[in-house]
């Protein structure tokens, strides 16, 4: 859950796993982590590791696609998505990715979901709590400093465009299952975000 972290370990895989993660009083996040050397000729020198930290909010409403359950799909790494990772999703029936929610207080909650074409036209589908919901779709703004890391994807004619499918649902108090189903072809899908009523706190899961 949640968006990237104030700050993304690099380089070797035998950099330190710990973390320190301190809420401040403005509400954004500190992150100090160690890492592999921000300098690309030592970043694989297990020896030349570096602490990093780094200030930022974090949001607490939305769910990356790489960590829900997943049937018929397939984690990738992609520079334009959320968390530089997303989860390509095969069609129809045979793809789908279960988020476990807690929230609160039922409510009309407002869920959106980024995806991207991989060359076809192709709409993933919401169910919650096993009920298929409908929703609509738009052109998602696109951050230019993410777009600009978008990979080449290899075997596929996506133009790289996102879009959000968002719906108005009711979610009942406690815990909650949200499916992103396959649509009529494959597709890449980025996160679920999920947006409380005014004035409440947010889903968890």
């Amino acid at each position: 859950m949640g968006s990237a972290h104030p700050v993304q370990k690099i380089g070797n895989s035998r950099a330190g796993w710990t973390q320190a993660l301190v809420l401040r009083p403005d509400g954004q996040l500190l992150h100090i982590t160690s890492s592999g050397s921000t300098d690309p000729a030592r970043s694989r020198n297990a020896s030349a590791n570096e602490i990093l930290f780094n200030v930022a909010s974090v949001n607490f409403n939305r769910y990356e696609a790489e960590s829900a359950g997943q049937r018929g799909s397939a984690i990738m790494r992609d520079g334009s998505m959320s968390n530089g990772v997303k989860s390509r999703l095969g069609a129809q029936d045979v793809g789908k990715l279960t988020f476990n929610v807690h929230v609160p207080a039922a409510g009309r909650y407002t869920l959106a979901v980024e995806y991207a074409g991989i060359g076809f036209d192709s709409t993933p589908r919401l169910a919650i709590n096993g009920t298929a919901v409908t929703g609509s779709v738009a052109p998602a703004p696109v951050d230019p400093e993410r777009a600009a890391r978008r990979a080449r994807d290899l075997g596929t004619r996506g133009t790289g465009e996102h879009k959000l499918l968002t719906t108005a649902a009711e979610l009942r108090a406690g815990d909650n299952t949200i499916e992103i189903l396959g649509g009529d072809y494959a597709l890449d899908v980025d996160y679920l975000e999920i947006t409380p009523p005014a004035g409440s706190p947010p889903a968890r899961p």
